[in-house]
């Protein structure tokens, strides 16, 4: 996988249904640790909430928890709504406040679904790249020359520090590494530390 799409943030979105609360919200996770966090925040936010139901995409492992729903009637439709907008290594926690109605498996199937996708039609989301993090120091011509997204739109700068020379950490996508690599060499840069990673 070269690039992944993922949620960054978004505002928590409310949905009423025959008088239960349902509260969505998510953000970008990256283990499963990361998403049992997030329902551990979820219970902090909304301690007296009846369920706090959540889905996550991690690559491959695809995570539901219904939290005392019936089996399958809620991580299983937030999981289908992340995957049919594209995303990965997320999650959504849609929380319910029980209004005294029974919804019916069909229902809760409808109400949790609705509610990530309220959530998520309001959510920003990014395209992560596969890349490699380079860390260089250079001479400013050239550092201002990287640092001009007109002239290296492919490149992210992430950080820039002024000295004696200029040091740059630098995003560099899979596809352009050898390219900058060669540029960076010709152009008398040091490289001090780098790293793979999705940015």
């Amino acid at each position: 996988m070269t690039s992944y799409r993922t949620i960054l943030e978004g505002p928590e979105s409310r949905l009423m249904v025959e008088n239960s609360l349902f509260i969505a919200w998510g953000r970008e996770v990256g283990t499963a640790q990361e998403l049992r966090q997030l329902k551990e925040e979820a219970r902090a936010r909304y301690p007296d909430a009846t369920h706090h139901c959540l889905g996550g995409i991690l690559g491959e492992q695809i995570l539901g928890d219904d939290d005392g729903e019936p089996t399958g009637t809620a991580g299983v439709p937030i999981c289908n709504v992340l995957r049919s907008h594209g995303l990965q290594y997320c999650a959504v926690v849609v929380t319910r406040y029980f209004g005294g109605r029974k919804l019916g498996i069909r229902g809760l199937l409808d109400a949790y679904d609705e509610a990530a996708r309220i959530f998520l039609n309001t959510a920003k989301v990014a395209e992560r790249r596969d890349g490699i993090l380079l860390e260089a120091e250079c001479e400013y011509a050239l550092g201002e020359e990287l640092c001009n997204p007109k002239a290296h739109p492919e490149i992210l700068i992430l950080s820039k520090e002024y000295g004696a020379a200029m040091k740059l950490r630098i995003f560099v996508p899979l596809e352009g590494e050898g390219r900058y690599r060669s540029l960076l060499a010709a152009r008398g840069a040091r490289i001090s530390k780098e790293g793979r990673g999705f940015y």
